[in-house]
């Protein structure tokens, strides 16, 4: 995955029976796990259909600047969030490893430990 670049997230599962009102999210932590850079969770409940499925989100623009991530994810209760199923708790986070040409500005991001970039408009 480049800097910048549009993902889609896809969360495999397997449920035994159909369950109503739940929500799924994602979190991105720092490669050593101590910092969670953002995260983000499915705004209105949904229906975990029964069977072996898959969830998906897209991100437009992840602005992670180059390095390793890991990557967690869960399945929630709605309303109460209590968790259902967790990815990358007890078990190991998928990794996520964000690629950058050399640049001046890559090197400034590596110096400074900076790990996202920001959409700005400079007037004059």
């Amino acid at each position: 995955v480049q800097a910048g670049d549009e993902v889609t997230l896809t969360l495999h599962y397997q449920a035994f029976r159909t369950i109503e009102n739940v929500g799924w999210g994602f979190f991105i932590y720092s490669t050593d796990g101590s910092v969670c850079i953002t995260a983000a969770h499915q705004p209105h409940p949904l229906v975990l259909q029964a069977g072996q499925q898959a969830l998906t989100c897209r991100v437009p623009r992840l602005p992670l600047t180059a390095g390793h991530y890991l990557v967690k994810a869960f399945i929630f209760q709605f309303e109460g969030l209590q968790p259902l199923a967790l990815w990358g708790w007890e078990d190991a986070p998928s990794q996520l490893r964000i690629e950058e040409p050399p640049s001046l500005a890559k090197n400034i991001h590596q110096m400074l430990q900076q790990l996202v970039t920001i959409d700005v408009e400079w007037n004059q």
